[in-house]
């Protein structure tokens, strides 16, 4: 469905989904919520940021933060922020 839309848009099927971009395909098959996030290293460290916005608006709806102390320990990390903003939004 979203290659579908990526090409409705006058885009490529494979194109990346950037912030503006996501948002747009979430508005155009009805969607309620984009997920954006990011991992940034801070030195040895990484924090990893995830949000959800409203498709409509882009406020955001839930949010969740995580530090990992290394990049071994990314994943749990992301599992991690993933269980917060996922109970923070109901689910």
């Amino acid at each position: 469905m979203v290659a579908e839309t990526l090409r409705m848009m006058g885009r490529r099927a494979n194109d990346n989904l950037t912030g503006p971009v996501a948002r747009e395909v979430c508005q155009r098959n009805s969607g309620q919520a984009v997920i954006d996030g990011e991992i940034a290293s801070v030195g040895s460290r990484c924090l990893i940021t995830l949000e959800a916005l409203d498709c409509a608006t882009g406020s955001p709806i839930s949010q969740a933060k995580a530090e990992a102390a290394s990049r071994e320990d990314v994943l749990k990390s992301l599992d991690r922020v993933t269980g917060q903003v996922r109970r923070q939004l109901g689910e």
